[in-house]
């Protein structure tokens, strides 16, 4: 009969509990967990007696039971379990003795929940880290991870991974279920491995009841084309501008090769400012799940900015990028307003006419934008004629408005105000004429008689060859000479023109006097006369992206402006 002499069991010795689930630490109702106590020294594992441990739940009691300890019948490993009874959170203690103190071995006490039954009132959340969260790029394939919040009536708010069924409707595939929390929380990834697609996600609690936000949708998005589009819009007049302090809203249109909307991420857009000395950008937000994202410009000094949007895969710049940002400061009194009919002198128009009135911005900061609501536009007391509302085609360095005359002569005086005070130039006096009147600086009336034109007189005007000037992005480029021709039976009956009134989008620039006759030729039954526009610093054009300007010449001939 074989007898063991056993060395003293040390705190080297380890418990370990499992109840089979995933996480082991966690018990089912009515389920039992089984821990192992491995004997050991500091030497290594030993033979011991049961007596030598002593176990027992400091937890909360309520939990379960404990059993009596075993020899598994080689002196080396002892085991007991655990049989839960009601939900609550238990710690199994196991001690060795020393010099008559109890010693806690190796993980000792051991910690475990004995479960409620999780319900309905669990969660799902799934997350790409992306903007939105819930989408995620299909090419490459990219993951989303997704997370159920577990509760459950007893507070103890645990489970294990049985409890949870997980289920993924549309294309991709989805990974098992892990926790990193005992049981807390569980996660799994949605893999975008199925191409471009709308998914959902669903999970339900003993197989039968979803979970609190199941099911839940997930978009695999494709690679957004650069016909996607880009409008900042201020609200103001002009929509690119708005005054230091205010915000410009920005609306960022994911669309296909096709001009059709799709599902997009905003990291799918590279999305910058020229310059950061003006304002600064809002981070995109977006109400539809990716087809459209808004974000806004916030400025705090007054300058001008680009908003530039590329795709981000590579680098191209998508339809209407960039977008031009004005941060006006209040203009000034410098500010002025000039108005001018097509009859000379310019303050006169005629019934039929108008005349068109141009403000001229100025801010002492030396950017020269406003808006149109920095000024307020009116017709003095007892004036004639109408005014129209401020336009602008110049991003608020000017702003025009047309003066209509009445049919009945008159005098009309038109006042532009900055704050409650005129601007240079206001008021400024207009003279309603019958006809061709035209009212002498020493305010006489005389009379001006239009002549009939044979019909050979009205033949266009023939441009050399096909204008047209390339401006680089936000360069400024001066016209220096304009060429064209006039058939000779025009020169004769004009007299050639001396006098040229030059239009850039229909404003008004001023007036050219023709300073120089380059010769003449015979081309069928006309000459064709060359006459040359000497550099006129005035004339001036800033063309952004690929806008275009339309210039427009108009000559004196008999008291009248004739469009060439």
């Amino acid at each position: 009969f074989g007898l063991y002499v056993v060395d003293d069991a040390t705190p080297d010795s380890q418990v370990q509990c499992s109840s089979s689930y995933t996480p082991s630490t966690n018990i089912p109702p009515t389920r039992t967990a089984l821990c192992t106590i491995t004997a050991s020294n500091a030497d290594g594992p030993i033979r011991s007696v049961v007596s030598a441990f002593t176990v027992d739940n400091t937890g909360d009691t309520s939990t379960g039971s404990l059993s009596s300890l075993t020899d598994l019948g080689d002196g080396q490993s002892f085991r007991f379990t655990f049989t839960h009874a009601n939900p609550g959170k238990l710690q199994i203690q196991v001690t060795v003795s020393a010099n008559g103190t109890a010693h806690n071995i190796t993980d000792s006490p051991f910690v475990m929940f004995a479960l409620g039954q999780p319900d309905a009132t669990s969660s799902l959340s799934c997350n790409s880290g992306l903007n939105p969260p819930q989408s995620v790029p299909a090419s490459p394939p990219g993951s989303v991870l997704c997370v159920i919040q577990v509760s459950d009536p007893s507070g103890v708010n645990k489970g294990h991974s049985a409890q949870f069924s997980t289920y993924l409707y549309g294309a991709g595939s989805i990974t098992s279920l892990v926790t990193n929390d005992d049981g807390a929380t569980f996660e799994f990834y949605y893999m975008a491995t199925g191409g471009a697609a709308v998914v959902n996600i669903s999970v339900n609690v003993l197989y039968v009841d979803p979970i609190a936000n199941s099911p839940l949708q997930l978009i695999a998005t494709a690679e957004p084309s650069a016909h996607s589009t880009i409008l900042c819009d201020s609200g103001n007049n002009p929509t690119t501008n708005m005054p230091v302090g205010a915000s410009s809203a920005c609306v960022l249109t994911a669309l296909d090769s096709d001009l059709k909307p799709q599902y997009a991420v905003a990291e799918d857009f590279d999305i910058v400012l020229s310059t950061l000395d003006f304002g600064s950008m809002t981070t995109p937000t977006t109400s539809d799940n990716g087809k459209t994202f808004q974000f806004s410009f916030d400025s705090s000094a007054a300058g001008s900015t680009l908003c530039i949007v590329n795709l981000t895969s590579t680098n191209t710049s998508i339809s209407q990028s960039p977008q031009v940002l004005h941060s006006t400061s209040q203009p000034n009194l410098d500010s002025s307003i000039l108005c001018k009919s097509r009859q000379y002198p310019v303050a006169n128009v005629p019934f039929g006419e108008v005349a068109t009135c141009a403000i001229t911005v100025n801010n002492t900061d030396g950017t020269n934008r406003g808006l149109a609501s920095d000024f307020v536009a009116y017709l003095d007391m007892g004036s004639v004629g109408t005014i129209d509302g401020l336009a602008t085609y110049d991003e608020g360095q000017t702003f025009v408005f047309v003066y209509t005359p009445p049919e009945d002569p008159g005098v009309a005086n038109i006042s532009v105000t900055l704050g409650g005070t005129h601007i240079t130039g206001s008021p400024f006096g207009m003279n309603a004429t019958a006809g061709c009147a035209i009212f002498t600086d020493t305010g006489a009336v005389s009379q001006c008689t239009i002549m009939e034109q044979p019909a050979h007189v009205v033949r266009p005007v023939e441009w050399r060859r096909p204008w047209s000037v390339i401006i680089p992005l936000d360069e400024t480029r001066t016209i220096d000479t304009i060429s064209f021709r006039l058939t000779a039976s025009i020169a004769i009956f004009t007299g050639g023109p001396k006098e040229l009134m030059l239009y850039l989008n229909d404003i008004p620039l001023g007036t050219v006097q023709v300073s120089q006759e380059a010769g003449h030729e015979l081309e069928g039954e006309d000459f064709v006369l060359t006459y040359t526009i000497a550099h006129y610093p005035g004339l001036a054009a800033t063309l952004v992206g690929t806008d275009k300007a339309t210039l427009k010449v108009a000559c004196s001939s008999f008291g009248r402006w004739v469009n060439l």
